[in-house]
């Protein structure tokens, strides 16, 4: 990924909980995804941070998910 720029997620459709686990905390962070909701990370968050969309039963509607992320020409991830 290029280190200027985090990732988008958009979100269209049923609301979902996106997840955030920190890689040395435990825990996380849930952060409702709305039904027509987006969601920026920083490159510095992304570095520390994972982030999903778990599966819960209460949640049977569709949905769909664009996430962007824009790469290095060399193809290096640059930590």
């Amino acid at each position: 990924m290029n280190k200027r720029h985090g990732l988008t997620a958009f979100s269209s459709g049923e609301e979902r909980l996106f997840r955030m686990k920190h890689w040395k905390e435990k825990g996380f962070k849930d952060l409702p995804m709305t039904a027509h909701g987006v969601i920026v990370i920083p490159w510095e968050t992304n570095l520390h941070w994972t982030h999903e969309v778990p599966y819960f039963k209460k949640y049977q509607g569709k949905r769909i998910s664009i996430t962007l992320r824009e790469f290095q020409k060399d193809g290096k991830c640059p930590r």
